[in-house]
């Protein structure tokens, strides 16, 4: 049956499984907070939850969730589709959803990873997402991202030393949209249809694939830029401290036009 917890505390974990939906007003635990919906359509529906050592939320049908905070350990949601305003993470943030994609209209923080995918065509639109770590989204469906960050905080090696791997990577059957990306290290975007960004900047590389065209306004790369679409359109300026290659589909109207271009080795346009 349903479950209805209103406002709950625990200073050990909380767990909940419910063969129907899930209904919750606040819940805060000390341990680690588990809610499951088991039934064919169960839906997991919360204003706010707080958790000492990580947050999971598992239902059949769409998870809806307010602000969700783990203080130590990581979040996981997946749903039919999930709608979550806000995410602070001291680990990983990880979403799944299907045919109803996934949506956050607040800020999404993680101390390392955030991982977000889709399946059955479910569509992925983030507003802001900071990692210490990575930013990865694949989307079944389209993806838009409108600011994101990689700190490159995340200490791999125990050591106090940066990660190498420190990216924002979009991957997207459908469409791509980007307002601002900031990549300690690479920025990714390969796109099934068409690309659009405001502002790429990434300490190493930026290369984005797209089967339609590309149009990007601002790109800043410490080492190498490369981007390969059917037409690729720049209108502000594209600054790489090595390499910059650019390539075009071989049809009838496709073009490179860019306003700007800064290599500090060579310039490849094709």
């Amino acid at each position: 049956g349903d479950s209805a917890l209103g406002a709950s505390q625990a200073g050990g974990f909380i767990t909940v499984s419910a063969g129907g939906n899930i209904d919750f007003a606040t819940i805060s635990s000390g341990g680690f907070t588990s809610l499951s919906g088991t039934g064919l359509s169960s839906t997991i529906t919360g204003t706010s939850a707080t958790s000492g050592a990580g947050f999971s939320a598992n239902g059949a049908g769409p998870v809806t969730l307010g602000s969700v905070t783990a203080n130590g350990g990581s979040i996981s949601v997946s749903g039919s589709g999930v709608s979550l305003t806000n995410a602070t993470a001291a680990s990983n943030i990880d979403l799944s959803g299907g045919a109803g994609g996934i949506v956050s209209t607040g800020t999404l923080d993680a101390g390392y990873d955030v991982f977000a995918s889709t399946n059955t065509g479910g569509n992925i639109a983030l507003a802001t997402v900071t990692a210490d770590h990575a930013i990865s989204l694949v989307s079944a469906g389209a993806a838009s991202l409108s600011n994101g960050l990689t700190t490159g905080l995340a200490d791999e090696s125990g050591y106090g030393t940066p990660p190498l791997s420190a990216n924002i990577g979009i991957n997207a059957i459908g469409s791509i949209t980007v307002g601002t990306a900031n990549a300690f290290n690479t920025i990714r975007l390969d796109s099934g249809t068409t690309t659009t960004a405001t502002s790429l900047t990434a300490g190493d590389h930026v290369f984005g694939i797209a089967s339609g065209d590309t149009s990007i306004t601002t790109i800043s790369a410490g080492d190498m830029l490369g981007l390969t679409a059917a037409s690729i359109t720049g209108t502000g300026n594209w600054v790489a401290g090595e390499d910059i290659r650019l390539i075009a589909g071989n049809s009838a109207g496709n073009s490179v036009n860019a306003a700007s271009l800064t290599a500090g080795d060579d310039i490849d346009v094709q």
